[in-house]
């Protein structure tokens, strides 16, 4: 046996090289005091990264299911920017429950106040979650003054005038409102999740079906990715808040398949001329009316591990909310005028 630094011969019992003071078995070093590449393939060190690797792929395709068709809707489809319920005046900013304006909805009214957008999915959840942090015990607090405490708070509004009891309408996500010009008709669609996308996490997830909220999506700084072989390449990371509102399968409101055998959605269909079509297909919203329930909020995130062949890395912030739905809404935001109910009773919206 050799020394690997000055190729003396050595004992097989040697620990260390008479001639240099080398330790037996030890790699040379190469610029800098790296370790100096090997002509052989990879070793044991290499499949560490390797395994999590594929794991990841494998994790893709499961999740390519899950993400199905959704993606992060663009600025004219996501109602981000909603208004204090009972607001004619859009507020595009995202402060948390220190907003004053926010009102139950009135599900009684003949007419919404034009661009009207209901309650911001993403304030709602700020201030459900920073509710449930004031309700944690303090380290000097007694258990009745603790309980005496949580009951209090339960009796407040969560955001503005808003309690958990209060009825509340959240907007729905239309993923495609399409006009057929020789019919004269728009159809407009809302996804809906059924159980198997929604995450594992949730407990008694069969019993709920979602509908997206509100979207937002952010891209990160790129940066130069390098394997456990030395590849490298761009990557570029994405963030995606996603607002998502479950609501009981049980309650019997009229879904549709997509394509009669694709996932579920909600399915509106309006008579409208070709003159008014365009404009009227740009302002169409959806409105979900009802009530929070426990346990109101649950949060989840995703994560994909960016590859050489797919140099992207995606953290989903996914953000549900629990609630019981009692109608859909169908209205135009230019004027407040509602054009369609659904209501939970298995017919078609009128």
């Amino acid at each position: 046996m050799l020394c690997t630094k000055c190729g003396a011969i050595l004992n097989d019992r040697s620990q260390f090289c008479n001639q240099c003071g080398r330790a037996v078995g030890s790699k040379p070093t190469g610029v800098n005091g790296t370790h100096a590449a090997t002509p052989s393939g990879p070793g044991r060190e290499s499949w560490k990264f390797v395994v999590p690797i594929v794991l990841v792929l494998g994790l893709s395709s499961v999740f390519a299911v899950f993400l199905r068709r959704r993606s992060v809707p663009n600025q004219s489809q996501v109602t981000a920017n909603a208004t204090p319920e009972g607001s004619n005046q859009q507020q595009r900013s995202s402060s948390s429950s220190s907003d004053t304006g926010w009102k139950p909805f009135d599900a009684n009214v003949s007419s919404l106040p034009a661009h009207y957008e209901g309650l911001d999915p993403e304030k709602l959840c700020n201030a459900v979650r920073e509710r449930q942090v004031k309700k944690f015990k303090g380290a000097y607090e007694s258990t009745a003054e603790h309980q005496n405490r949580v009951e209090a708070l339960d009796k407040e509004p969560v955001i503005g005038e808003v309690s958990v009891d209060s009825t509340v309408a959240l907007p729905a996500q239309i993923l495609e409102a399409r006009f057929d010009a020789d019919r004269e008709k728009l159809t407009i669609e809302v996804d809906l999740d059924d159980s198997v996308n929604i995450s594992y996490t949730i407990k008694n997830r069969d019993a709920f079906r979602g509908f997206l909220s509100k979207g937002v999506g952010s891209k990160k700084p790129s940066y130069t990715g390098t394997n456990a072989f030395g590849l490298q390449v761009q990557v570029t990371p994405t963030e995606n808040e996603l607002y998502e509102v479950l609501f009981s399968k049980k309650l019997p409101f009229r879904f549709e398949r997509y394509e009669g055998h694709g996932i579920s959605q909600l399915v509106f269909r309006l008579s409208a001329n070709k003159v008014d079509a365009p404009e009227l297909q740009k302002n169409l919203r959806v409105l979900a009316v009802g009530r929070l329930r426990k346990p109101y909020i649950q949060d989840w995130d995703v994560e994909t591990k960016p590859t050489i062949t797919k140099p992207e890395e995606e953290k989903d912030s996914y953000h549900y909310i629990f609630a019981i739905i009692s109608e859909f809404w169908l209205y135009d935001s230019r004027n407040g005028k509602i054009l369609q109910r659904m209501k939970a009773d298995g017919r078609s919206p009128s």
